[in-house]
């Protein structure tokens, strides 16, 4: 028996002939010790309903000669048996991701007609977009975003036509149900939260090979199990930076794009990334890490430069060292050695001037306007709006002085929008996609 559930680790019992270890007594007879415990790449079985299960990366508590509990971290159903041994592959994943149609722009319904009160036949009609579904490729891989329609007639007082989402990808190398999910489920999860503007949500992922005929789901912690049609007003409200359709950009070279940023541990995505899918972050910790998330941009964009200022700084220092050694006593020798600085000279204030002139418009405005910022000036007697910034993350960062968590709710907003037009920038948009990424919604 299993139970699956959205915001649940999979967990099931397992009952009959478990694998127990026994000791054996010199007398000859058999004894155990429980709970035993057994960690477990995939563990297989077949529920009482008769679908076939694999359970992956977990492990089982054996708590009688016959009896056990197991729990993993992802599980997958299938009417097909399951191997023992290695994991299946699949060639081709379909999911569901919260917010996909705003960021894509495809409507798969053209146009509508409903009947004149005076007309003769009263007709009810939808004409649906033959352009769909879009198709994208590139190197080995296949991505296809269309939509799964419903038709519902209720009995003659109901008519209902209604659409949802479906990203359908294909690879020539298969992957494994994790595979799957970790590069490209999840990563597409955090890429349209970014660009929306929201925490989204897996709502299903099934998984088919060339060879079956049938599809195998996959469960875990962050899949809700619970598909959605798509809602115009929620379309609407979503105002993605990037709209694939206007902005002539294909949804499988933003995927592609993010991946790269990705693998090359860019910092924009293991900060900002990883953080905009969680919507419940205080406004300081929000502040800390939008901040950080341009500090690690601008030295991951700069790295050969920054190494370079490093390298002129290390000779200056060793010579600077050399000269002391003849002129001061060894004491103040090691105090200077302790003292002075090993890493170059590079301050917040540097990187946030660079970031606020890069972008097409300019924040430097409203971040002024913010309470935050006009206190934090005030209290250095002027100067400019970067130096603030900075002084602002160090408080927070050491505690030094707090701030009024409307204050820096009213900052984070505008940091925010900053962020997310670096990102849009580094996935190759378009000019015009990166102003409405700093434009106030």
């Amino acid at each position: 028996m299993l139970a699956l559930e959205a915001r649940r680790w999979p967990t099931g019992d397992v009952y009959g002939d478990v694998p127990i270890q026994w000791s054996v007594t010199p007398s000859g007879e058999r004894s155990a010790g429980f709970p035993q415990q057994r960690e477990f790449d995939v563990l297989t079985g077949r529920l009482s309903s008769g679908a076939h299960v694999a359970l992956l990366n977990g492990g089982v508590s054996y708590l009688m000669p016959n009896q056990g509990r197991a729990r993993g971290s992802a599980a997958m159903l299938s009417l097909e048996p399951f191997g023992e041994t290695d994991p299946r592959l699949y060639s081709r994943v379909e999911f569901q991701v919260e917010g996909i149609e705003a960021l894509v722009g495809a409507r798969p319904i053209k146009s509508a007609s409903f009947p004149a009160p005076s007309a003769d036949v009263k007709t009810w009609s939808a004409t649906i977009d033959d352009g769909l579904p879009r198709k994208w490729e590139s190197d080995g891989v296949s991505m296809t975003y269309g939509f799964n329609g419903r038709f519902r007639v209720g009995r003659g007082y109901e008519f209902q036509l209604a659409f949802g989402p479906v990203i359908t990808i294909e690879v020539d190398q298969p992957l494994s149900a994790i595979e799957w999910y970790r590069c490209w489920v999840y990563p597409m999860r955090e890429m349209v939260s970014v660009l929306t503007r929201a925490p989204r949500l897996v709502t299903f992922v099934l998984l088919a090979d060339a060879t079956m005929n049938t599809k195998d789901q996959l469960f875990g912690w962050d899949i809700t199990q619970d598909p959605r049609n798509s809602v115009d007003r929620a379309v609407n409200d979503a105002n993605p930076a990037i709209v694939c359709d206007r902005d002539n950009v294909s949804l499988l070279s933003l995927a592609l794009e993010w991946d790269e940023l990705a693998a090359n541990e860019h910092p924009i995505i293991e900060t900002y990334g990883r953080m905009a899918t969680q919507g419940d972050q205080h406004p300081r910790s929000r502040v800390l890490n939008l901040i950080q998330a341009l500090e690690g941009s601008f030295g991951h964009e700069r790295q050969a430069e920054l190494e370079e200022r490093q390298a002129r700084h290390d000779v200056r220092r060793s010579e600077f060292l050399d000269r002391m050694k003849r002129l001061l006593p060894a004491d103040d020798v090691k105090y200077l050695k302790r003292t002075l600085m090993k890493r170059a000279p590079s301050g917040l204030a540097q990187v946030l001037s660079a970031t606020f002139d890069a972008p097409p418009v300019d924040v430097r405005d409203e971040v002024l306007g913010c309470q935050a910022v006009q206190a934090r000036m005030e209290a250095n007697g002027g100067g400019r709006v970067e130096d603030a910034l900075a002084n602002i993350r160090n408080d927070l960062s050491h505690g030094s002085r707090g701030y009024d968590a409307h204050d820096l709710d009213e900052l984070a907003k505008i940091l925010d929008r900053v962020v997310r037009a670096e990102v849009v920038r580094l996935l190759g948009a378009p000019e015009e996609a990166v102003v409405r990424a700093l434009t106030p919604t």
